[in-house]
């Protein structure tokens, strides 16, 4: 049996904050907690990284399966063999859909976290 991650979107959230380690948390769509960042007190500049890096965690897990899908849409079918197209129409409408997979995909990577 294959264990399934936690659903997305993920995103931050502040679950309490310990004394010594107020971490910066990552959570599935759920609420479950999926990660979080630990730093010292004493290292409090460290705050705004730890975020940073916290919002690019969550970017790469949230735009995956639209990237993944738009690169194999485009491998196996817009680049596919000019033989497997009956008409050249064929071939520009799979390259058309290709091309706004890609985009869509790239646009999802590039925005900010909700």
């Amino acid at each position: 049996m294959t264990v399934q991650h936690t659903p997305i979107p993920w995103r931050t959230a502040q679950l309490g904050e310990r004394i010594a380690f107020p971490d910066v948390h990552i959570t599935g769509a759920n609420g479950r907690p999926v990660a979080s960042t630990m730093y010292p007190i004493a290292k409090s500049d460290w705050r705004a990284e730890d975020e940073a890096n916290a919002r690019f965690i969550i970017l790469a897990v949230n735009s995956f399966d639209a990237l993944l899908a738009a690169c194999k849409y485009t491998l196996d079918e817009a680049l596919a063999p000019i033989e497997r197209f009956q008409f050249a129409a064929d071939r520009s409408a799979a390259i058309g859909r290709a091309y706004n997979l890609l985009k869509d995909a790239i646009a999802l990577a590039k925005e900010a976290q909700p």
